[in-house]
């Protein structure tokens, strides 16, 4: 993102860009702390969530890292 922000050319534009970058993301970083009320206050739920996000984040960095890697155009996006 940030090199978008300085090919545009001016401060002004740069700035413009980083902020809508930063508009952008809001409403999901909004979302992701409105949800947090409707979860049960004892933690039994969090117990389990957690580990369980860890684990599939490793799962995805390990799929990354050995399959995406040994692919032809070796590319990410």
């Amino acid at each position: 993102m940030s090199v978008v922000a300085l090919a545009a050319g001016s401060a002004g534009g740069g700035a413009a860009v980083m902020g809508a970058f930063a508009l952008g993301g809001l409403p999901a970083l909004a979302a992701m702390q409105l949800q947090l009320r409707f979860w049960p206050r004892d933690g039994r739920v969090l117990k389990v969530l957690r580990p369980a996000v860890a684990v599939l984040a490793a799962g995805v960095l390990v799929y990354r890292a050995v399959y995406v890697a040994e692919a032809p155009d070796h590319t990410c996006h």
